[in-house]
């Protein structure tokens, strides 16, 4: 999902479908029916979308050829497929073929039923999406958050030694689990010695290695309990060994294991896994729009010591349409600029009308990103995440 769709801003560019123009220099594909000669299928003046295109060219060699063609554009792969009925033969041939390029043919074909475009055609919706997401990104960067709807699984935070906690990423919809400090859940050994052993936990599962060859990956979608999990390291044998720290952790849920990455397990070295500990059993609030976890008491103070899974962004229907228009603007500020081929123009004079695109200040002397055009700067500054 992104924050404005792909029909969003082709309407809003004007970018509707593909189009092919054929003229006196691109008319003429050179063809051959069943083995006979070489003729010119010659394309009627115009401009056409792929479909269209695609219905001309049938006429056209159903009319040269003698033939019944079956001709079709594919709007995923912008190929065409061209073919005859089956029993016959269609061949083409490169050179001399110059609506070629309009086709995505760059190679002769020989004769078959059908042949396909070597290559896509031009799509002029690919540059706008392109710089669409591009531009997504970096508003998203100068912002400091994530706007659209997005999972967090056990974000770590710095405790504040106050009542409140600024999650990274607001409005929040959901907050499964708050979570103070760690304990350790699993410890973890292998017997062998002179050898280089190490355990992982990822944000997938844990990963056993010897010597630079992986003997198992557990995932936690397979073993969802630490127990489960404990029984599977100790199936994989080669001198693996596991245990939980406590039976009060076996129905634990082995996803709340925290990564870790490469610690050496050899020669009997426990090493040993955690997951958050003390949960936070005293009611809290959450204020949604300000991505704010409020306590009756204080967070702890550490680093990187509270651990919060929730849920926080805007779903596609409920995207602050200011902030889609700031996309669009921006978006047609790049595409203008595409077009025009003026990327590094500084200034440009015609009587009295100038055009400068240099967007390192505002008036105001503050600093914008020089991939994010200054007129959508006030919208965005709305939205942007401020250090607390």
């Amino acid at each position: 999902m992104s924050i404005v769709s792909d029909a969003e801003i082709l309407d809003f560019l004007e970018i509707s479908r593909q189009y092919f123009t054929v003229n006196a220099s691109a008319n003429v594909l050179k063809m051959s029916y069943d083995g006979g000669a070489v003729a010119d299928v010659t394309l009627d003046d115009g401009t056409y979308e792929g479909e269209d295109l695609a219905t001309e060219l049938k006429t056209e060699m159903d009319s040269t050829l003698g033939c019944t063609a079956t001709v079709s554009f594919s709007s995923t792969t912008y190929k065409f497929t061209i073919g005859v009925a089956a029993g016959h033969t269609i061949a083409y041939t490169h050179t001399g073929s110059d609506a070629a390029s309009l086709f995505g043919l760059t190679q002769n074909h020989s004769a078959a039923v059908s042949f396909t475009s070597d290559e896509a055609t031009g799509d002029p919706s690919a540059m706008a999406l392109i710089l669409r997401d591009a531009l997504e990104d970096s508003i998203e960067r100068y912002c400091k958050r994530t706007f659209e709807s997005t999972s967090y699984t056990l974000e770590k935070y710095d405790g504040t030694g106050t009542r409140n906690l600024y999650l990274k990423n607001y409005p929040v919809t959901a907050l499964t689990h708050l979570a103070m400090g760690t304990t350790d859940a699993i410890k973890i050994y292998n017997t062998t010695t002179n050898s280089s052993i190490s355990v992982s936990v990822t944000s997938t599962g844990i990963v056993l290695s010897r010597d630079g060859s992986t003997d198992a990956t557990l995932l936690f979608a397979d073993n969802a309990t630490m127990s489960a999990m404990v029984t599977a390291i100790n199936a994989v044998g080669s001198g693996w060994s596991a245990a939980t720290l406590s039976s009060l952790y076996d129905s634990f849920k082995s996803s709340y294991l925290l990564k870790r990455y490469g610690a050496s397990a050899m020669d009997s070295n426990w090493v040993y896994l955690a997951m958050p500990y003390e949960e936070a059993e005293d009611e809290f609030e959450v204020y949604e729009n300000q991505g704010r976890v409020c306590l009756p008491y204080s967070f702890p103070k550490g680093n990187r010591n509270i651990y919060v899974t929730y849920t926080a962004g805007y779903s596609s229907d409920d995207m602050p349409e200011d902030l889609k228009m700031a996309v669009k603007v921006g978006v047609k500020y790049f595409y203008s600029k595409w077009k025009s081929g003026n990327w590094n123009l500084i200034a440009y004079r015609t009587g009295d009308i100038e055009e400068k695109f240099a967007n390192s200040s505002n008036n105001s002397g503050k600093y914008i990103p020089p991939d994010i055009p200054n007129e959508i700067i006030p919208i965005l500054f709305r939205y942007r995440r401020m250090s607390v």
